[in-house]
């Protein structure tokens, strides 16, 4: 990803039930300052409504620009304007066959299909069970296409106590996708924070403490004392020779 323009990102939001993850990820990427670019289906919209008690307006509003399904115009169905990534959450199966199929009959699948041709990296958070025949088929046709079929399910291996820690582990594998295509991630005791290129939470520290105060970190490292309270600290840890870790960064420990 080039640095002349922000990181793009295009989030699909279909009727499927899970309407949270596509809404979640949209909160995330204004976070991160990602550029999203929101196409939610009719039936995704009055999905969101239904579960989350969101309105059209109050959707829209969590991305940077929003397109309605029939604008076949819009500047995400060309290739020319260069995205990073396209994640559909949640995906139903009817727009799985359609991406399927190459059916760019509305904006959705066709940037859908315009993710794929350009070899970008695409993601389908299909939300269906059981699958048929039929289903199985068109992801392995997206699959064999280039694109991850990443259906949402919880693990149990682990003995989880909370919901958080399904959370969580859902969040670890959505960090090994995107490590996979050039992120860099890390995760924070409540978000995941992400950036394609050399970043972390010391370089962003010297930074600061160079453009605000005048003063090379890395040579004081004996004059500041560290707080870290998440898994994205582990960069500050291995600096700073005086640091401290609450109790919640514990569960990092073996990594």
């Amino acid at each position: 990803m080039g640095v002349s323009r922000p990181s793009r990102l295009i989030v699909g939001i279909t009727g499927a039930s899970g309407a949270v993850y596509g809404v979640r990820l949209l909160e995330r990427a204004r976070a991160l300052g990602v550029q999203t670019h929101l196409v939610a289906t009719p039936a995704g919209i009055l999905n969101v409504h239904h579960e989350l008690g969101l309105d059209r307006s109050a959707l829209e509003a969590l991305a940077t620009q929003a397109h309605a399904p029939g604008d076949v115009g819009a500047c995400i169905a060309s290739g020319s304007f260069t995205t990073d990534a396209m994640v559909i959450a949640p995906c139903t199966m009817k727009t799985l066959a359609a991406v399927a199929h190459g059916m760019g009959d509305n904006l959705l699948t066709r940037a859908a299909d315009v993710t794929l041709k350009e070899r970008r990296r695409l993601v389908l958070m299909v939300r269906e069970t059981p699958f048929n025949l039929a289903h199985l088929r068109n992801m392995t046709a997206v699959t064999e296409m280039g694109g991850i079929v990443f259906p949402p399910l919880p693990a149990f291996y682990h003995r989880p106590q909370s919901i958080d820690e399904l959370v969580s582990e859902t969040v670890e594998r959505v960090l090994a996708l995107l490590q996979s295509h050039g992120m860099h991630t890390t995760v924070s005791s409540i978000h995941i924070h992400g950036c394609f290129g050399d970043f972390n939470k010391w370089t962003g520290a010297c930074w600061i403490v160079r453009e605000l105060l005048g003063r090379d970190l890395s040579t004081e490292l004996d004059q500041w004392v560290f707080v870290g309270d998440s898994g994205n600290d582990q960069a500050m840890f291995q600096h700073f020779r005086h640091s401290a870790g609450v109790a919640n960064i514990a569960r990092f420990v073996p990594q």
